[in-house]
């Protein structure tokens, strides 16, 4: 058909500007359909049947893309991603040591979103912006602890096994942009399997009060993480583009809400990506591109 719209030509925007690098997008309506049962119809016949009636709309915009390293460039994150936690490796004194033979880095940044509305407001969702939270998984091969190597795996191992295990510093370091702040370590697994293949271990740890962030992405992507950590609501919009501007006259869906998740994956000898979904506050809105 002639009309049919290929992938690439839809894209999302943030606060009226393209957002950079993306490789896909989707945005969602959901109207809460309740159910009602019951014992006759309108006009009195009986009936046992039962009726749906549209409730609360609730929408939601999600996007994935490549991050840029400092110079605006593809970039594989080997040689640029790092974690480093600050772990006591047995002298008594806690310092800042990089995990090791990582395989990937999993960061996660979410922030829970309240209801708020009521009766005076048309039947959307509203929210406000609450808690917040970060979580990081690694994954990476498995180093002997007694060995010199396996220092900073012992250390990380005896504080997950230790009762009341304390939370530690950690570092987070992509593209030259530095995370920082304390986590709580969590699930630890080590696997061995048969066949040739190395040992892993893998670590999830969870956020323990603030994080701080130092350093910029490139503009197409800075704006994500600032919203995120400012709580600020932002614009957002899918539009049918023809090339690098939007196509005159195509529809073109458009709204407000707050960033619920933004996350980085960062593995072994690929290109490092990030994502975001943004919760709609209040009515999504259609119109036609200009």
């Amino acid at each position: 058909m002639a009309n049919e719209v290929v992938g690439v030509d839809v894209k999302t925007q943030l606060n009226g500007t393209l957002i950079g690098t993306q490789t896909g997008g989707s945005l969602s309506v959901s109207p809460d359909l309740r159910e009602i049962i019951v014992k006759n119809e309108p006009s009195g016949g009986a009936t046992d049947w039962k009726a749906r009636l549209s409730g609360e709309q609730e929408w939601s915009v999600e996007h994935e893309g490549l991050l840029l390293n400092g110079s605006d460039e593809y970039d594989l994150a080997n040689g640029n991603a790092s974690l480093k936690l600050n772990l006591d490796t047995g002298d008594g004194t806690p310092q800042l040591l990089e995990v090791p033979s990582l395989d990937s880095i999993d960061f996660s940044l979410t922030q829970e979103l309240a209801e708020t509305g009521g009766l005076d407001e048309p039947l959307w969702r509203y929210l406000r912006p609450a808690e917040r939270e970060f979580s990081i998984d690694i994954s990476g091969t498995y180093i002997e602890p007694t060995t010199t190597d396996g220092e900073v795996h012992e250390a990380i191992i005896d504080n997950v096994m230790a009762a009341g295990g304390q939370s530690v510093g950690f570092e987070l370091n992509v593209f030259g942009v530095t995370f920082t702040g304390d986590v709580a370590l969590g699930d630890l697994e080590m696997d061995a399997q048969t066949g040739g293949e190395d040992a892993t271990l893998d670590l999830s740890m969870a956020s323990d009060l603030a994080l701080s962030k130092a350093g910029s992405f490139g503009a197409g992507i800075e704006p994500i993480f600032t919203a995120f950590m400012n709580k600020s609501l932002v614009d957002v919009g899918m539009l049918h583009y023809d090339g690098s501007a939007p196509e005159t006259g195509t529809k073109k869906y458009t709204g407000s809400g707050y960033y619920g998740e933004v996350s980085i994956s960062m593995a072994d000898g690929e290109e490092v990506t990030t994502s975001g979904t943004v919760e709609g506050d209040g009515a999504l809105s259609t119109g036609t591109a200009a």
